[in-house]
């Protein structure tokens, strides 16, 4: 728990009340999700500002997340989906909107994107050499993934499926993917970008063979 003392007032953060997080330095917030942090006041502080700064540095974003809001000693934000949001060194302050000197700042946590896969999904059954699409959705600027399969537990180490990075962006189209001879229970396809902690992997689907009858023989 990090604790300023201030002027007026102080401020105390509780992170550790707010979904498990810890404290602030370690986190990682993903864009479009709601993220709610929470302080106390001793004091009487009946307005706040809320800014934050991608930088690591003090130089707070503009506009801010609130100019002024009242103080209710908890706040949830949904990360905007901005292109300079991603960054190791974010930081929130809250302030007193009568006193600029009365503050508290968060340790340093992480901002990365979201990469979700919509194909493939529980319970799909692929055949050896078919061609199915790789499908996914993506918040945050984030720019090209890679995609990899696993089977059997045999990880994703050389199992790579694309030959050249794919923009993020064409994941609604998706990437198409001719199935290879890996008959398995348990398959799973992973989609990864420039940040290797920024990726998905897919539900468990299975690899099937295929079994061909011909029903015209050719007689001897």
């Amino acid at each position: 728990m990090d604790t300023l003392f201030c002027p007026s007032s102080y401020f105390n953060w509780q992170w550790d009340e707010v979904g498990g997080y810890g404290d602030p330095g370690g986190t990682v917030w993903v864009v479009g999700e709601d993220q709610t942090f929470e302080w106390n006041t001793n004091g009487a502080v009946p307005n706040i500002r809320i800014d934050y700064d991608v930088h690591g540095d003090d130089s707070w974003e503009n506009p801010p997340i609130e100019a002024s809001i009242a103080n209710t000693g908890t706040y949830t934000w949904n990360v905007p989906d901005l292109a300079t949001i991603l960054s190791e060194t974010v930081k929130i302050r809250i302030s007193d909107t009568r006193d600029s000197t009365s503050v508290l700042d968060t340790g340093l946590f992480k901002i990365r994107g979201y990469i979700g896969i919509t194909s493939p999904v529980l319970s799909d059954e692929w055949n050896v050499d078919s061609l199915h699409n790789i499908t996914w959705q993506k918040r945050g600027p984030v720019t090209d993934v890679n995609i990899y399969y696993s089977y059997d537990g045999s990880g994703y180490t050389g199992n790579k499926i694309n030959v050249s990075a794919i923009p993020a962006g064409d994941g609604i189209a998706g990437h198409p993917w001719t199935i290879p001879d890996n008959i398995s229970n348990d398959v799973q396809v992973k989609v990864v970008t420039g940040d290797p902690t920024e990726y998905d992997e897919s539900d468990v689907f299975s690899i099937r063979g295929v079994i061909a009858i011909d029903l015209n023989p050719v007689s001897t």
